[in-house]
């Protein structure tokens, strides 16, 4: 295979506009050397930007060298124009503020809000209808007020030089979570782990658990639908919840 700094390779930036362009170049390098469905998904991560590789990992068909159906979600990831009608800032403030309600369940909802949030933020922003600032600064307000808590009290400890007055890069705050509430549903089942929910004031009232029924139902505008968290991660949620109530 040619090498991703090779001047004959395949490249992508992001921009939708470029994806079917890049990846018939790819699937015609990738016949040439006779690669097997798992090795054309490995191997088409190296000719993409750093930033979108966790995003193309979490995408179905990928770890399970599905090849047709790892490609039919990044096609849903990059939409043609022509075809679609474009992602718009709408869209973005609208699965921001829906996210925002819920607590985190663990980092399986993690996840799951950094790959729609991208699905639509990358668009825009390599569209230019979108700042990096202002990506930063609505991924993180996606997050509910009490678990923004949390995760500020670890990046300040990892960044304690960030200027306060800047947003954290949407990308340190994606793996700030996804560790903490990896820890936070390992402590709900008991383990010892020194992560815990802050503590709420009096007259509060807690936020529903992303774990809801109805948690993701659509958010759809102009034909393009954020999903929300699936019944299936709904019940596993519950499922491990129940199973360590039944330890204890």
């Amino acid at each position: 295979m040619l090498l991703a700094r090779s001047d004959k390779a395949p490249l992508f930036l992001g921009d939708p506009g470029d994806f079917k362009d890049f990846l018939s170049d790819y699937e015609d390098l990738a016949d040439a050397h006779h690669l097997s469905d798992s090795q054309r998904s490995h191997t088409i991560i190296k000719y993409i930007p750093s930033e979108l590789r966790d995003l193309w990992r979490l995408q179905k068909g990928f770890n399970t060298s599905a090849w047709d159906t790892f490609k039919g979600k990044l096609f849903i990831l990059y939409p043609d124009d022509t075809t679609v009608q474009r992602y718009t800032k709408q869209q973005l403030w609208k699965l921001v503020h829906e996210a925002a309600r819920y607590h985190m369940c663990d980092a399986c909802d993690v996840a799951e809000y950094y790959c729609r949030f991208l699905t639509i933020a990358g668009p825009l922003l390599h569209k230019r209808k979108l700042t990096v600032d202002d990506r930063d600064e609505q991924f993180w307000d996606g997050f509910h007020p009490k678990d923004q808590d949390c995760l500020e009290s670890r990046l300040f400890a990892s960044h304690p030089h960030h200027n306060t007055t800047t947003p954290y890069d949407f990308q340190v705050v994606y793996e700030a979570a996804r560790v903490l509430f990896s820890q936070a549903r390992f402590n709900r089942r008991g383990r010892n782990f020194n992560v815990s929910p802050p503590e709420m004031d009096s007259g509060d009232e807690e936020a529903p658990s992303r774990t809801r029924e109805h948690f993701f139902d659509r958010v759809a505008d102009g034909g393009h639908h954020a999903r929300r968290l699936s019944t299936d991660a709904s019940h596993r949620c519950r499922t491990r919840d129940s199973s360590a109530l039944n330890d204890h």
